[in-house]
């Protein structure tokens, strides 16, 4: 292959990828595929693999030293994702291990049709009948893949589905109400009961299905390391990145106590930080002020001229499908091959009602966001602890750490 082939070789990498993952492609702006789900049977996932190496032999051929550097970078991210997938589909088979993503396929991908306008509704409507037509096949696929799941996979996997359902009975029908075709609107309660009795069976399924209480959630550390390697470009050993980890914790801490005592120097650390939590939203009102919030975030970055924010485009802020509550906040941004402007979505997770007061007491003070330090707090670790300047991604990291 020459140089002059390697767009080729992008154009063709990528649509075998989306063509596989519907929900990928819909997240990039891509709609060629918003009537299909994807598919988790053995012969795909064997396909899926083989294309992969015929796509790395390809790649091979082309001269890297002919390309140019902005090729050169693209080059590279295609050759780990393409290792990132194989490390997943022959090494960590999440998809053997881990109910849960078969419900996340299916009710983001109905999701994404709900929340992007990007076609009529009515238009939209029947992507999401092909999609819940599909659900059976897809949790065929689940029933014949899972073995050796977790406890703590087997527990999540049945909250997810169970929200999942509720989505596909109550939510879905009311987003395509307004569709008036009466023909479209019959089909769509014929797949509608579909899908719903398949998740239905799929939870029982699950609650029959007995978790193996030696199988654990690590992925191991050889995987963890080449998952950074691909995925992030972190091409140092784990124990390097520990030491770093232990080291921005001890700092973190640091900075709590500090800043724990500004705000009340009399008090030690720990104590201050319980009295902040008591300050909190009521239940039912986290939307509300999460809204408050972006507005009053959009105001200060327009007063202090920071960057320029586009003035017809405000996130919509809004409640967190019940499918969707492991996440206590997320961003729903437009893909880019998008072809019109889209509103994005900041969806916040409330306090469940079905939850005891007990149960929202325990949540709500995590809820705290205060302005000093621009802190929030979340689970103590060794007795402190705080997101502070860090990520959350290193929160995460923090929250596993054998303290």
């Amino acid at each position: 292959m020459a140089a002059a082939d390697f767009p080729k070789f992008i154009e063709d990498y990528l649509l075998d990828l989306h063509s596989r993952h519907p929900a990928l492609a819909a997240a990039s702006g891509i709609h060629a595929w918003d009537g299909e789900l994807e598919d988790y049977s053995a012969a795909a996932i064997s396909a899926e693999i083989a294309a992969i190496k015929k796509f790395q032999v390809r790649q091979e051929k082309i001269p890297r030293m002919q390309l140019t550097s902005t090729d050169l970078y693209d080059f590279q991210i295609l050759a780990s994702n393409m290792k990132s997938r194989l490390l997943e589909l022959e090494q960590i088979k999440t998809y053997q291990r881990n109910p849960a993503i078969y419900s996340d396929v299916i009710a983001n991908g109905l999701l994404q049709i709900v929340i992007y306008d990007y076609a009529p509704l009515d238009s939209r409507l029947r992507h999401a009948i092909g999609k819940e037509k599909q659900i059976p096949r897809l949790l065929d696929a689940a029933r014949a893949n899972l073995n050796h799941v977790p406890p703590v996979f087997l527990k999540i996997a049945i909250d997810s589905f169970t929200g999942s359902l509720g989505f596909v009975q109550k939510d879905l029908p009311k987003a395509f109400a307004a569709v008036t075709e009466a023909k479209l609107q019959s089909e769509f309660k014929k797949s509608t009961k579909v899908a719903a009795d398949a998740f239905t069976k799929f939870i029982h399924y699950l609650e029959q299905l007995k978790a193996d209480p030696l199988a654990t959630y690590a992925i191991g550390k050889a995987n963890f390391a080449a998952k950074l390697k691909y995925d992030e470009g972190i091409d140092i050993s784990v124990e390097a990145l520990l030491k770093i980890a232990y080291r921005e914790l001890a700092k973190t801490q640091d900075e709590f106590r500090q800043t724990a005592a500004k705000i009340n120097p009399k008090k030690a650390p720990m104590a201050v930080w319980a009295e902040v939590q008591k300050d909190h939203p009521k239940a039912g009102t986290l939307v509300a002020e999460a809204q408050q919030q972006l507005t009053a975030l959009v105001k200060f970055i327009e007063e202090k001229k920071l960057v320029t924010l586009p003035s017809d485009q405000q996130p919509l802020v809004a409640a967190t499908p019940d499918f969707m509550r492991w996440s206590t906040a997320s961003m729903w941004t437009p893909g880019a091959f998008e072809s019109k402007k889209i509103q994005a979505r900041y969806l916040i997770t409330d306090v469940d009602p079905k939850w005891t007061e007990k149960s929202a007491k325990n949540i709500l003070p995590r809820s705290t966001i205060r302005s000093c330090g621009q802190l929030r707090f979340t689970k103590p670790i060794r007795g402190i602890s705080c997101r502070g300047r860090i990520c959350s991604k290193w929160n995460r990291w923090f929250a596993r750490l054998p303290l």
